[in-house]
């Protein structure tokens, strides 16, 4: 993955710990198997085909996924929020990254415990070479239990 793909992928996965000092709670996967696609596009322009990826998640990575985001929340972010309105999750964030500041919207819709659909939208201020805005779709689905390696 290219340096974009990876801070998109970090941005993604923050979406999926929330700060335990927070109000509201989203739900942490569930241990498993899990495919996750994405689809990155730079100002309006698809950047790449999705990417599909396959990943055990186990409780340790889970815990150790949930402090990184909390960690990097604390640190980094002058602004979270995070709201629910039925099975759908809404989280704003505003955090320096670098030179840059980025804004980020996310809508995430669960489909119970085993699927989830995101809508991530970041700006930057002032922009990265090349790129204001982006948007990140990601379908989460859970393929049962991992497998014996």
């Amino acid at each position: 993955m290219n340096r974009l793909s990876n801070a998109v992928f970090a941005a993604a996965a923050l979406m999926l710990f929330v700060d335990a000092a927070c109000a509201i709670e989203a739900p942490l996967p569930k241990v498993g198997m899990w495919e996750t696609r994405m689809q990155h596009s730079a100002d309006g322009k698809a950047a790449n085909p999705p990417a599909v990826m396959q990943h055990c998640l186990d409780a340790a990575a889970v815990s150790h996924g949930k402090q990184t985001g909390d960690d990097y929340i604390r640190k980094n972010c002058s602004k979270y929020e995070v709201h629910q309105d039925g099975s759908t999750w809404i989280v704003d964030m505003v955090c320096k990254n670098g030179p840059s500041t980025t804004t980020s919207h996310s809508v995430t819709t669960s489909s119970g415990a085993d699927a989830s659909h995101t809508e991530l939208t970041s700006t930057y201020e002032p922009a990265r070479p090349g790129l204001t805005r982006d948007v990140t779709t990601i379908d989460r689905k859970w393929l049962g239990e991992c497998k014996a390696e």
